[in-house]
């Protein structure tokens, strides 16, 4: 017999209790481990800020007609390093380019993590409040959950960048 904030999973034979513990400790487990991993997320950038910004300044040596570096706004990470011949700076525009990246994706990560710890934060005090509203509960879980997982991607992407650079 189901209560009013039961879910029942039928397709995985599973019967979710949702209860305000329950609710309070996946609410603050998301949190913590966002936490953790974006501070994760710090380190990698702080323990690789000077091959970033060499990368970045190597782009300026790519086109020695130009006094800037080249764009590589909506361009295609091939598209980019195939128009330079010499392996060498096929090399550096490599790393110019992923370069280029890791700005807009660390930005894009921290601001979803920032999201959604937000969303768990808030979430917490009415935890009493959301496991007698088993729909609102679900909703509350279903978007944090899949912001955690997105902001998991995203951190994955930018670590991939990073190393890319070595």
């Amino acid at each position: 017999m189901l209560n009013g904030c039961d879910i029942d999973v039928a397709w995985l034979d599973l019967v979710l209790r949702l209860d305000s513990s329950a609710l309070y400790y996946t609410l603050s487990t998301i949190a913590q481990t966002l936490a953790v991993t974006l501070a994760v997320l710090v380190a990698i950038v702080l323990s690789n800020a000077s091959r970033a910004t060499d990368a970045l300044h190597a782009g300026t040596s790519l086109d020695p007609a130009e006094k800037t570096a080249p764009s590589t706004k909506r361009r295609t990470r091939r598209g980019f390093v195939n128009q330079f011949s010499d392996a060498n700076k096929r090399l550096a525009a490599e790393r110019y380019y992923t370069a280029t990246k890791l700005r807009p994706r660390l930005y894009r990560a921290i601001a979803f993590s920032l999201v959604d710890v937000a969303v768990c934060f808030a979430a917490l005090p009415l935890t009493i409040t959301l496991a007698e509203n088993c729909s609102v509960a679900a909703a509350v879980l279903t978007v944090t959950s899949a912001l955690g997982i997105v902001c998991l991607v995203l951190y994955w992407r930018f670590a991939v960048s990073v190393i890319r650079l070595g």
